[in-house]
């Protein structure tokens, strides 16, 4: 692979963004970071999301360079699919291919980090730079590498460098039918799509999940209400905040244009977390609920009862909230 755009620190729309070919009139186009049937879907055209420097940009305008032969050949292919699953439901949807969502996951975040490092923190003020940092562009060297299996076989060996974790929701009058959340600084990525919610938290090795599935595997049988997806999204996004390692990888590729690539995630040793604080884990969980649109006290009780929406006979340092006329907040099973 003899494109990488993190070596010289720049973000050129000069260039693909997925194999850096050199853009002219005959083979540029751009790629919508959010797909045109995801804005056509959830009418997102002229909505706006939010940016690292706390300015808003319409949904349309996250636009990066592509040329025509990635844009029209492999993304097309993978934004067919993704459609045809979100179209069909959570039930279609849960039966996709893990690394098909991971690619189509891993385009958007880069995308999103790929735009912001292109803007100025102050468009007022260009003296003051772009939005995000070098430290922050370079720990993002690996996502470009696994995009890259968007293009060419990618095998994994040991683990997936990510954790990805599915839920089935619940339609309710006030729920968004559909939300998106990126935190770079953390590796975290969450979205809303009607009945279908997604966690997934990159560079992790797959430990986030593992950990999940542990303590938290009963949910994947149950329909969640949105509230309840988005206090697991607290509860991932916190554990995440708290992962002290750097994870490495080898990656080996038979020349510069590789038509399969190896990689090796290492194991991580020792103690991969911090300590869980439940105080601060109750202002994560209060602005991940907001998110949620319902307006919902979180309540943090001395010395470490926390409010919660779920219903699960283990949470015994959790007050289960049921001020809210919806049945409790009970789980349904699918």
């Amino acid at each position: 692979m003899d494109y990488n755009p993190f070596e010289a620190m720049k973000f050129s729309y000069e260039n693909c963004f997925l194999c850096g070919v050199k853009l002219n009139e005959n083979n540029n186009s751009d790629e919508h970071v959010f797909p045109k049937w995801l804005l056509h879907k959830y009418n997102l055209w002229n909505k706006t999301i939010h940016l690292l420097n706390n300015t808003q940009i319409k949904y349309k305008d996250i636009k990066i360079p592509c040329c025509k032969e990635c844009n029209n050949q492999y993304l097309s292919n993978i934004e067919k699919e993704i459609e045809s699953v979100v179209t069909s439901g959570f039930n279609t949807f849960n039966s996709l291919d893990l690394n098909s969502l991971s690619k189509w996951l891993l385009k958007i975040s880069y995308g999103m980090l790929f735009k912001e490092l292109s803007l100025k923190l102050d468009r007022k003020d260009s003296s003051l730079g772009n939005i995000t940092t070098e430290e922050l562009l370079k720990s993002r060297n690996m996502v470009h590498i696994f995009l890259q299996g968007i293009k060419v076989e990618m095998n994994f060996s040991m683990n997936v460098p990510w954790s990805l974790l599915k839920f089935k929701l619940l339609r309710e009058e006030d729920s968004p039918n559909f939300d998106f959340g990126d935190i770079i600084a953390n590796n975290f990525m969450y979205t809303v799509m009607d009945d279908i919610g997604v966690i997934f938290c990159y560079g992790d090795n797959g430990i986030g999940k593992e950990m999940f599935d542990d303590k938290y595997s009963y949910f994947y049988d149950y329909a969640l209400h949105p509230v309840q997806f988005y206090e697991l999204c607290a509860k991932v996004f916190y554990k995440n905040s708290l992962f002290n390692k750097n994870p490495s990888y080898t990656i080996i590729a038979a020349s510069k244009n590789p038509e399969k690539i190896d990689v090796i995630s290492h194991n991580v040793s020792g103690s991969v977390f911090n300590d869980w604080d439940q105080f601060e884990y109750s202002k994560i969980l209060d602005y991940f609920i907001k998110r949620s649109g319902y307006n919902a006290k979180i309540e943090f009780v001395k010395p470490d009862k926390v409010s919660t929406f779920l219903s699960y006979n283990s949470f015994d340092n959790y007050i289960k909230y049921n001020s809210l006329e919806l049945n409790d907040f009970e789980i349904i099973k699918k």
